[in-house]
């Protein structure tokens, strides 16, 4: 839910820092894609400590995957490029982590 409520707001706006060609723009979005990689660290604990991490899966790769999934690549592809509702976009990501993340029920 947090990764839809964020990029209905500015999906559009990361995909122009990121496309613009302006290197004080490109060297923005690295900076809070590296701050949103940061923060996403904190889940990492309670998630390993819970015991449901995907056999095989480090907390590492946990933690990659995750900011890979957030990020406004997907909302962006899915919501402006394949006409997906917002609604369908956090459904479907919710989905993906658990079945990426997680151990099978």
């Amino acid at each position: 839910r947090i990764s839809r409520r964020i990029y209905e707001l500015c999906a559009d706006l990361v995909r122009f820092m990121r496309e613009s060609g302006d290197p004080a723009l490109l060297a923005r979005y690295r900076s809070v894609e590296d701050e949103r990689f940061s923060g996403l660290q904190e889940l990492m604990g309670p998630l390993k400590a819970s015991g449901q991490l995907r056999s095989g899966m480090t907390a590492s790769e946990a933690h990659a995957v995750l900011w890979a999934m957030t990020g406004a690549d997907w909302y962006s592809r899915l919501v402006f490029d394949k006409r997906w509702r917002p609604s369908r976009y956090e459904e479907w990501l919710g989905d993906a982590l658990i079945n990426l993340l997680l151990e099978p029920a």
